[in-house]
């Protein structure tokens, strides 16, 4: 009874030694004490709470059954992986239809037929060509300054021309990216996965990607 408090999450991290998919705090219709959260956060544990019982149940074994799939993954190949980059206000070729503009990758790897999304977590859609110089590229790496391609935005009406976009990589790939494949990274891709992490946690909640 009560708010979830700090010895909440504390137990839940001992248990997941044992069984890592029931490394959960459950909280009905009950505040979270500040004190949790963070060690929530430091401790990667995931809290759920609503003021519906079986919404709350159901949300947690969605949960647990999304991490045990995940742990059947192949290998980081099939993995969206992290990166961010500039749009380069000076290079925009094409405003729509597609929409072709140059961008500076300034950390991770950019992949063609990835989704982005703005800073402000706005839907710019998905890359469908990179270009340097009229040549299609397979990848774009850390200080690239390419050309991109977008089906079915228009630049000035569904994005700025001088947008900060980053490669939008869904949570239960994070949790991979975050977990068995954190060493297999390199060290520029780490950093645009802490800072996508932190953009989407200020905009959802502070444990999205546990």
């Amino acid at each position: 009874m009560g708010p979830i408090k700090k010895e909440d999450v504390m137990n839940a991290n001992l248990v997941k030694i044992l069984d890592p998919y029931s490394a959960a705090v459950l909280g009905f219709n009950v505040a979270i004490l500040p004190d949790a959260k963070e060690q929530a956060i430091t401790d990667n544990i995931r809290i759920f709470t609503n003021n519906v019982i079986y919404r709350l149940l159901e949300d947690y074994i969605e949960y647990a059954e999304i991490r045990k799939a995940e742990e059947t993954a192949k290998g980081l190949s099939e993995l969206i992986l992290p990166a961010k980059l500039k749009m380069i206000p000076d290079f925009i070729f094409r405003n729509s239809d597609p929409a072709v503009f140059g961008v500076h990758i300034e950390i991770g790897t950019l992949y063609p037929k990835v989704t982005l999304i703005t800073a402000d977590g706005k839907k710019a859609r998905r890359v469908h060509q990179i270009q340097d110089k009229g040549k299609t590229l397979e990848k774009a790496v850390k200080g690239s300054e390419v050309a991109i391609s977008i089906r079915g935005i228009e630049i000035g009406r569904d994005i700025n021309k001088d947008e900060t976009l980053f490669v939008n990589v869904p949570e239960s790939h994070v949790r991979q990216l975050m977990g068995k494949f954190l060493d297999e990274l390199t060290v520029d891709q780490k950093q645009a996965l802490r800072e996508y992490i932190i953009l989407q946690r200020s905009m959802q909640h502070p444990w999205w990607g546990m």
